[in-house]
């Protein structure tokens, strides 16, 4: 049986969806919901349910060629963005290996302005910061800085590695030297001695 009632209400949105979007909407609706039950509409204009089709039809093409322009759009945005980043970075760890520390921060703040919810920005940047603060004699700051970079990625290894020459100033020695084991991977039970080692002549090998 026929629900004269649909093909009104999708009639009346064809009409307006030139200028109401609720309208475009909900004539896509109602097209597609007859797809769902075109079998009920057997007894209906034949007219009326091929203008409804097509207009459905025709509006599911657009949405989707929107959609598809829309995640285009944005994946050449976000290629564009990481292009403009990697420049403003690289040239600030140049100025930075420069000792151009002043331009250095202006472009390491470009980048962060650029693409300012990577994190992998963030953690390069407070790290070099900190190698900043390092350079000019800021050792607390410094220490700061390269624990905030490790906030972020706590298996980023710069300023694991920078925090070992910073606990070399400023912790006692064996600190330091546990410090330097534990961020180098290192087990002292693997490369010490196992026991007491005599003092042995090397024997020259056969055919030397």
């Amino acid at each position: 049986m026929c629900l004269q009632g649909d093909f009104e209400e999708i009639d009346e949105a064809v009409r307006h969806k030139d200028t109401k979007i609720y309208g475009a909407w909900l004539s896509l609706a109602r097209a597609l919901a007859l797809g769902a039950r075109g079998h009920r509409f057997k007894s209906c204009r034949p007219e009326k349910i091929y203008k409804a089709r097509m207009e459905g039809g025709m509006l599911r093409n657009i949405f989707s060629l929107f959609f598809v322009l829309l995640f285009a759009g944005n994946a050449f945005t976000g290629e564009l963005i990481s292009k403009e980043a990697d420049n403003y970075y690289n040239e600030g760890v140049k100025l930075q290996k420069a000792a151009s520390f002043t331009m250095a921060e202006s472009f390491y703040q470009k980048t962060l302005l650029v693409d300012p919810y990577n994190s992998k920005w963030q953690k390069f940047i407070l790290n070099n910061r900190g190698v900043m603060k390092a350079q000019q004699g800021s050792i607390e700051e410094a220490e700061i800085l390269f624990n905030s970079s490790l906030q972020i990625d706590p298996e980023y290894l710069p300023p694991r590695l920078n925090l070992g020459f910073i606990y070399e100033q400023r912790r006692s020695e064996l600190e330091s030297i546990k410090y330097w084991l534990k961020v180098l991977n290192i087990n002292l039970e693997d490369v010490k001695p196992k026991g007491f080692v005599l003092g042995e002549v090397q024997q020259p090998e056969v055919g030397k």
